[in-house]
């Protein structure tokens, strides 16, 4: 068997509403009107497709799609990334300080102990030269 190939597509309409002068198709003799009257979709669906307004868009499978789970998954990745460099920044920030008082302290405790060093060297070596000293 061989299919043929398709020439063109019709919308035959509803079994009581034909489109495309299919008026043929609800004839006793062809079998396609009590197809058109049964459905395979769920009622779940059906239900769903009866509620939503003409002028809206229905989905027959509700729940989120692959896609628009990929766009979720994108802002939730979105948001923590711009979380994460905004916690860098601030991080960075609060280091910059933090190292740059370490720094000055360290500074200032390191001028202390050579003035103090200073001070001891020079009373020690006026101690060794002074000739009262030596007495």
């Amino acid at each position: 068997m061989k299919p043929l190939p398709i020439a063109q597509l019709i919308n035959l309409g509803e079994p009581d509403q034909p489109m495309n002068h299919a008026l043929w198709a609800a004839s006793s003799r062809w079998s396609l009107s009590a197809k058109m009257t049964a459905s395979n979709c769920p009622a779940a669906a059906i239900a769903r497709l009866s509620a939503v307004p003409p002028t809206e868009i229905a989905l027959v499978n509700g729940g989120r799609h692959p896609m628009q789970g990929t766009i979720a998954i994108s802002n939730s990745i979105a948001d923590a990334l711009a979380k994460s460099g905004d916690n860098t920044a601030e991080a960075i920030s609060i280091g910059e300080a933090s190292t740059g008082n370490a720094l000055r302290r360290s500074y200032d405790h390191t001028l202390h102990a050579l003035g103090i060093s200073f001070r001891r060297a020079g009373k020690a070596l006026r101690l060794n030269t002074d000739p009262k000293s030596a007495q």
